[in-house]
Order: structure tokens, then C-alpha cells, then sequence
């Protein structure tokens, strides 16, 4: 399955509808493009944007809660996550792990840049359950 939305579409609203239903937002003056891409699995999401800085608070959307790890690798631009271990910031070819049960601030193109990355997001029991999961040097078989 592929969705791919963009601020500058007359469904511009459907934008942040991806944006909201997993993040609060500090600020609505953002504008980007999301495609994402879902299989049984696992959801790979790529988006670009301009600056903007997103909350994330455990908490049940539409009635499940989001139980997954996002490995997101940052494209262009800068990013930055704050969690109650600290912060970082990553920026172009680095990556950034997003723990969906965890409470977070995230900075998209906090340098005033625009802001790009791709996202794979796993559901905690996929990774946690050893019979599925096999590991060697060169990939993660899921």
C-alpha cells in the first residue's frame, strides 16, 4: 500500500492528518511531503519539510497504542530528539532512533533548513521475538 501526500495539494489538511496522528505539533506553519509505503510488517515513511518541531506523548491513536521503533535516517538537513535521557542531533547520512512509547521532542531542520529523511518503523514485539528475527553482518531478515 503507498500514500503519498504534499502541503502544496488542495488536501493539504491530510498532510498534517499523517503528522497528528502520531505527533502533537508546536507549530502549524510547517510545509512538506510525506509517501509512505505500509506492508504487514513494517511502514517505511519518507518525508521532507521545512522547519519544524514536533511532541510526542504516549498515547492511544484511534483506540490502539502505538507500539513501535522508527529507524530514521536523515537525508538532508538537520535534526534533533530530546527524551529524558538527553538530546542529539544528527544531520545528513546519520541516523536516530524514535521509541513511540517514550515521550520525545523532535526539531525537524532546526538549522532553518529544509529537511528530509526516511523512517523504517518496526512494531516492538517484531523486534523482540528472537524466532523472527535473524541478524548478520550485512542485514536484519524480519
Amino acid at each position: 500500500m503507498y500514500y503519498d501526500w504534499t502541503s502544496a495539494d488542495p488536501i493539504y489538511h491530510k498532510w498534517w492528518d499523517v503528522l497528528t496522528a502520531v505527533f502533537e505539533s508546536g507549530d502549524h506553519d510547517g510545509r512538506g511531503t510525506h509517501r509512505i509505503w505500509a506492508g504487514r510488517h513494517a511502514v517505511v515513511a519518507g518525508s521532507s519539510c521545512t522547519p519544524i518541531r514536533l511532541f510526542r506523548t504516549p498515547r492511544a491513536v484511534r483506540g490502539r497504542l502505538l507500539d513501535q521503533f522508527g529507524f530514521r535516517l536523515v537525508l538532508s538537513g538537520t535534526a534533533e530528539i530530546e527524551t529524558s535521557r538527553g538530546s542529539a542531533i544528527a544531520g545528513a547520512g546519520d541516523f536516530q532512533v524514535i521509541d513511540l512509547q517514550k515521550p520525545a521532542r523532535l526539531g525537524c531542520g532546526v538549522g532553518g533548513e529544509t529537511f528530509s529523511e526516511i523512517t523504517l518503523w518496526l512494531p516492538r514485539t517484531r523486534l523482540q521475538d528472537r524466532k523472527s528475527t535473524r541478524l548478520n553482518s550485512s542485514h536484519i531478515t524480519i
